[in-house]
């Protein structure tokens, strides 16, 4: 868990809050919105890399830009749409669909649209949670970064969200989660609360762990990641950031941009930065390395690079944690893949399982052609049956 530090204003989510949030950035929102594009740039660009549609799902979108002119989260979007429409090297499309439920502001960013017109914006008027079967049916199977940032704690529907992150086969998820106001609100509105987290057994203290964890149960993600955003070195928490996604890649790009944000507001607060490199720290990554391998049994650098990036994101650079591997393995202490443990890691071996059969029977049912028995001499056949036992007997 990284924790972030910042200036905010001290004000609540009432009413005139709501009407003065887009008057000027607070740094809080600074902090958020640089993580946010500083994770949809990279993102957009992995999965984008074959092509096709690529979508941005702002459920709470606001105005679009602040009353002082600053880039809101769909502004932000917008441009980068554009940006990459105007280049045409790209290779993917992105398009962008907003949802605003106040009327004002939904009029102010049906102005801001006209101006980026390759993002090719749709916006959902309303209640969002109540048209989640319109976003699943614009995206479909497509990428989709969805980003939920609603006005305070109880904005947010576990229900409703998890049943469109379950209809979403390749979605990452961003949630500015207000966990402080469970102190407030726990006393009156308790069964709310329960609504927006997800079940009953929180508390005040444990209630981000618990949504964390059922978030992680019903969408079926690794384990979510938590940027906490604080008033000072210290002080109270103001909200939290939770990336939840289905592969490890989202977190290393999360990590590395979470640990300079860190490192930025701690420099500008008069500390110093954590020296990531030095031994100390690469010594105490090797040892929750040896101590999940240990456990796990698996010693190739991307399992446990992934692992690391997820269990302790934030916590350091992820060239860091890749040194630390490469220390280890130049010690003899992780070794290195052979055949063996690659056939048994990658489970595309079986005992009967024929590399040449695979490749003649892909390109017979490319062709119409009907399928052939692999013959009993096939060699790469013999040799994937003993690498498969081999791994398993060891």
């Amino acid at each position: 868990m990284t924790h972030l530090f910042c200036q905010c204003r001290n004000t609540s989510m009432s009413g005139r809050y709501h009407a003065r949030f887009f008057d000027s950035q607070s740094t809080e929102s600074q902090i958020k919105l640089r993580i946010y594009q500083s994770y949809l740039v990279p993102w957009a660009s992995k999965v984008g890399s074959r092509g096709g549609t690529v979508w941005v799902v702002d459920g709470f979108a606001g105005r679009g830009r602040y009353k002082s002119g600053e880039p809101g989260s769909p502004e932000l979007a917008m441009r980068f749409a554009q940006e990459l429409a105007d280049a045409g090297k790209a290779g993917y499309r992105l398009q962008c669909i907003f949802g605003e439920r106040k009327a004002t502001n939904a009029s102010a960013l049906y102005q801001l649209l006209g101006r980026y017109p390759a993002a090719s914006p749709l916006t959902i008027e309303g209640d969002f949670w109540a048209r989640i079967a319109d976003v699943t049916s614009f995206v479909g199977s497509s990428p989709a970064l969805l980003f939920v940032d609603p006005f305070g704690l109880l904005g947010i529907d576990f229900a409703a969200l998890t049943a469109l992150v379950s209809k979403l086969p390749r979605v990452d998820l961003i949630v500015n989660f207000r966990s402080p106001s469970a102190h407030r609100l726990a006393p009156t509105l308790s069964s709310r609360v329960s609504a927006s987290v997800g079940s009953d057994d929180w508390t005040p203290e444990t209630i981000s762990e618990v949504f964390r964890a059922n978030l992680q149960r019903v969408g079926k993600f690794l384990t979510p990641a938590t940027l906490t955003v604080r008033e000072r070195f210290g002080g109270s928490i103001r909200s939290e950031l939770i990336l939840a996604a289905r592969h490890a890649d989202a977190y290393e790009l999360w990590n590395d941009r979470a640990v300079i944000e860190a490192e930025n507001l701690l420099a500008a607060d008069g500390e110093p930065a954590p020296a990531h490199g030095r031994d100390s720290t690469i010594d105490e990554v090797q040892a929750r390395l040896l101590d999940w391998a240990s456990v796990k049994k698996r010693w190739r650098r991307p399992e446990a690079v992934s692992w690391y990036v997820v269990a302790y994101c934030g916590d350091v650079h992820t060239g860091t944690i890749k040194r630390a591997h490469e220390a280890l393995t130049a010690k003899g202490r992780f070794r290195r893949l052979g055949f063996a443990e690659w056939v048994a890691h990658r489970r595309t071996c079986i005992p009967g399982f024929c590399w040449r059969r695979r490749r003649v029977a892909v390109q017979q049912r490319r062709s119409g052609a009907a399928g052939i028995r692999c013959h009993s001499g096939c060699q790469r056949k013999r040799r994937c049956r003993r690498a498969y036992r081999a791994a398993r007997a060891a």
